[in-house]
């Protein structure tokens, strides 16, 4: 959920739904979405647990502040526990005024 708006860029305040189980972990990266590989397959990072945190109450890499600040041509995406190969983009939702 962008938290406050500069221009270009965005800082991000990453929550996990509120469904999930007390003591859920998800993996989080950034990834750029005007990156594409020579076929037009969307860019995917050749190691794709590199430059990644943790978002939850137990998480033990969290996301460093300065990292919270992203470029609107930038995405969130987060893996499932249990498919840390699988990368998807996360609900982007809008702060109420």
């Amino acid at each position: 959920m962008p938290d406050y708006t500069l221009g270009v860029t965005y800082r991000a305040s990453l929550r996990l739904a509120p469904e999930c189980p007390p003591g859920t972990v998800m993996r989080v990266r950034k990834s750029s979405t005007t990156s594409t590989r020579q076929s037009g397959a969307p860019y995917q990072p050749i190691k794709p647990l590199q430059g990644a945190w943790d978002v939850g109450i137990l998480a033990k890499t969290p996301v460093p502040r300065e990292e919270l600040w992203t470029l609107y041509s930038w995405r969130w995406e987060y893996s499932l526990p249990g498919s840390p190969q699988r990368w998807r983009a996360g609900e982007v939702l809008r702060a109420a005024p």
